[in-house]
């Protein structure tokens, strides 16, 4: 299994990575692409980084820009399973699910 991560921090790369364990393999997008279009960035991320199984989204991303990316990847690769880290609202939640 792999996973991308994109987060510009680190502690919670190092929690996620320890989370997975060692058999994931973990790649960290470089947070460049933070001010990047989604819609534009995804294709530029899955070009750069090949495929993957999983994609991790934030925390220290604005939510609204977080669920931009999250619908992206779910517009442009939805066999991409997608995990947002995010204040939990019914607001997020409604917007994550539809």
């Amino acid at each position: 299994m792999s996973a991308f991560l994109l987060t510009p921090d680190e502690l919670h790369e190092e929690r996620v990575r320890a989370a997975l364990g060692p058999s994931v393999e973990v790649t960290s997008i470089d947070s460049v692409v933070l001010g990047e279009d989604p819609r534009y960035a995804v294709p530029m991320i899955l070009d750069h980084y090949g495929d993957t199984d999983v994609v991790f989204i934030g925390p220290r991303i604005d939510v609204q820009y977080a669920l931009d990316f999250a619908y992206e990847f779910d517009l442009q690769r939805p066999d991409i399973s997608v995990i947002l880290f995010a204040p939990a609202s019914a607001d997020v939640l409604g917007e994550a699910l539809h």
